[in-house]
């Protein structure tokens, strides 16, 4: 009976991760305009099987990253705490090779990135496979699943991946053998075993560094030579934006080690492919990956571009928004990315950090300003959100007894300080933009 009980619990978990939807690198979410944006999923994982040494040892790499606002905190001592477990496990339809577990402690000063879906605690594994049974995975697809326990709430997030063998990275003496290119953050890879493995698989984040890596098993060579091609993928057509020529020589180990820095700077948004062509002996290996850049911090107006323009308004005269108006949506789009090219700070860079900035402070004031008749980017405080920021200084008199409500900001900058005061003349809740002292409004 014992057996019966334990054969339909394994079933009915199988039955469980197999309903599961595999893990996606990303998430798409609806914005309060109709459209969907892209961002990071709550929990999202990667991994890699690496090898090493003259016996060619394979080890494993995982990587995962968790929104802040999934996990459960608790205060200590003015410290905000989380405790999770994250537990990976590597299986086909018939046996489990590897399950493991790892406590985790996140910390937080600040209350308020407890609860943020844009940051994560991002938790670098490596793991030597050599006496484990995933050691003898032979070449063909498998299953990694992730589950991450939160202790606080009780709460799971189970997902999978499928994960592939490749016959490359096997020794074969016509060929040398290698492992699959995986994409590593940051462009400083100076140990054996690196701890940044990307946390997501194939596609990488916009305007971020990453290092391109994998090794190669050699015997009777001391380097490999040859080149590095990457191309931008569209309409079914590759064009090649960069091309390096490499040399990589034998570490103590006995294998050669490929890195690449990506060149973010010149990728936007869009589908990548990179390739290795490397040979020596007369023997060429050719390797290629595919992925793609995604803005994930996108602000929310630039998605659309007839939406975009209209916070422009307080950039322009008035009658160059009325030329505007008479464009058609491409001429639009053409438009608005030269503008924006013209006032980039950094135009050897495809990222634009004066755009990036401006959007980002009209989302922000949509969040805190919009009324019932306006968003939050079309009020006076909004106004001056844009064009000043992060006021250094707020004096909040919403609920003054012997004046008009107000509110004073203050901008200060060296010796000088600019200020400005909104009023609720109406008691409606709307903040107007005054020039003179509110308490001469009672």
């Amino acid at each position: 009976m014992k057996q019966l009980t334990f054969l339909l619990i394994i079933i009915s978990v199988t039955i469980l991760w197999a309903q599961e939807k595999k893990q996606q690198d990303f998430a798409t979410i609806p914005s309060r305009y109709g459209y969907e944006i892209n961002r990071y999923p709550i929990v999202v994982f990667n991994s890699f099987i690496d090898r090493e040494g003259k016996d060619w040892a394979p080890f494993m790499y995982v990587a995962v990253q968790i929104q802040n606002d999934y996990l459960q905190f608790k205060l200590d001592e003015n410290i905000f705490y989380s405790e999770y477990q994250v537990t990976i496990t590597v299986r086909d339809d018939k046996q489990t090779f590897l399950s493991k577990t790892w406590p985790c402690r996140a910390e937080l000063t600040d209350f308020d990135l407890t609860n943020s879906q844009r940051h994560f605690q991002y938790h670098s594994f490596v793991l030597d496979v050599k006496n484990e049974a995933v050691a003898e995975l032979k070449p063909g697809k498998y299953e990694i699943l992730i589950l991450v326990h939160d202790m606080l709430s009780n709460r799971d997030y189970k997902n999978h991946r499928e994960l592939v063998i490749n016959e490359n990275a096997f020794i074969d003496k016509k060929k040398y053998p290698h492992t699959d290119i995986a994409f590593f953050k940051g462009q400083q890879l100076n140990h054996e075993k690196p701890d940044s493995l990307s946390a997501t698989q194939d596609m990488l984040e916009f305007n971020t560094p990453y290092m391109a890596f994998t090794r190669f098993y050699v015997t009777g060579i001391d380097s490999l030579s040859g080149n590095v091609r990457l191309y931008k993928n569209q309409e079914g057509q590759k064009s090649l934006i960069v091309q390096d020529f490499v040399e990589c020589k034998k570490n103590e180990n006995g294998s050669i080690m490929l890195k690449y820095s990506l060149p973010f700077e010149k990728m936007d948004e869009g589908d990548y492919s990179l390739r290795f062509s490397l040979e020596a002996d007369s023997l060429v290996t050719e390797i290629e990956r595919d992925f793609s850049i995604l803005w994930f911090t996108k602000p929310l107006y630039l998605y659309k571009v007839d939406l975009a323009v209209r916070p422009l308004k307080y950039l322009m005269p008035p009658k160059e928004i009325e030329k505007i108006k008479e464009l058609d949506l491409d001429e639009l789009r053409k438009w608005f990315d030269d503008y924006w090219k013209k006032m980039d700070p950094t135009p050897e860079t495809v990222y634009n950090e004066l755009q990036d900035e401006y959007y980002n402070r009209v989302t922000e004031a949509v969040r805190r300003y919009s009324t019932r008749f306006k968003e939050g980017w079309e009020t006076d405080r909004g106004m001056v959100f844009l064009l000043y920021g992060e006021p250094n200084e707020i004096e909040n008199r919403k609920y003054a007894a012997n004046s008009i409500p107000h509110i004073i900001w203050k901008y200060k900058k060296d010796e000088n300080e600019q200020i400005f005061t909104f009023i609720d003349k109406n008691k409606t809740g709307e903040f107007t933009l005054l020039s003179q002292d509110p308490e001469k409004e009672k």
